[in-house]
């Protein structure tokens, strides 16, 4: 039967408990790292340009979608693009609670320049509106751009959105947002009209991300 080996030998033991007490530190370190991240990640808040002071998502029956404005001077490329963000501004309000109609047109002119159109107050919106459209929703794209990498395309685009209660010609939110799609190379030519689709959900999403949803109020 072997005999047992000699004791360990002190150093080495100092050795062990010191490193032993450093990935502790070391540990500790990184989790109140990843605490004060997480405390800064849910301080955050999101604010958008305008927000009504008496918004009450729950006492919003229907939002009427009217359609979307696009004011790029290439209309004709891309042509795809204003049905892109209406689909995904359809799926983006009623994921947030709300039910959402889509109107079939203006009733009144829309000015050209997207500048004008972001200068009206209420009441002047009020007047794109059916008769029908309570509160109503308006998005107009501002630009759509394609950035060219190695293999395809990423396009990035820009919206703003305002939603109006005729009652009162009241603006009751506004913002604006950018986004681009995430899927690049090989991907990208594979799929060019679902990145075209990206860019317009992540967008949209984007733009909403200030708008309170109608759980939030119940």
């Amino acid at each position: 039967m072997p005999r047992p080996g000699p004791p360990l030998a002190p150093t080495l033991a100092r050795w062990q408990l010191w490193a032993a007490m450093k990935g502790r530190r070391l540990l500790l370190t990184v989790s109140m790292l990843a605490l004060a991240a997480g405390l800064v990640a849910c301080t955050h808040t999101v604010v958008p340009e305008h927000l009504d002071a008496g918004y009450d998502p729950a006492r919003i029956e229907r939002l009427t979608l009217l359609p979307i404005v696009d004011t790029r001077w290439r209309k004709f490329e891309h042509v795809s693009l204003t049905r892109n963000v209406r689909e995904a501004t359809l799926q983006a309000l009623r994921e947030k609670g709300y039910e959402v109609a889509v109107a079939d047109g203006f009733t009144g002119a829309v000015p050209s320049s997207h500048q004008e159109l972001l200068d009206l107050p209420a009441a002047e919106l009020a007047k794109l509106a059916p008769a029908d459209a309570d509160v109503f929703v308006l998005l107009q794209i501002e630009s759509f751009e394609a950035e060219a990498d190695e293999l395809a395309p990423t396009f990035r685009l820009s919206l703003a959105g305002t939603i109006v209660e005729r009652a009162g010609a009241r603006m009751l939110w506004r913002d604006r947002a950018a986004g681009y799609s995430a899927l690049t190379g090989v991907f990208a030519i594979f799929a060019r009209a679902s990145v075209e689709y990206q860019a317009a959900v992540n967008t949209v999403n984007e733009l909403f991300q200030t708008l309170p949803p109608v759980a939030a109020a119940s």
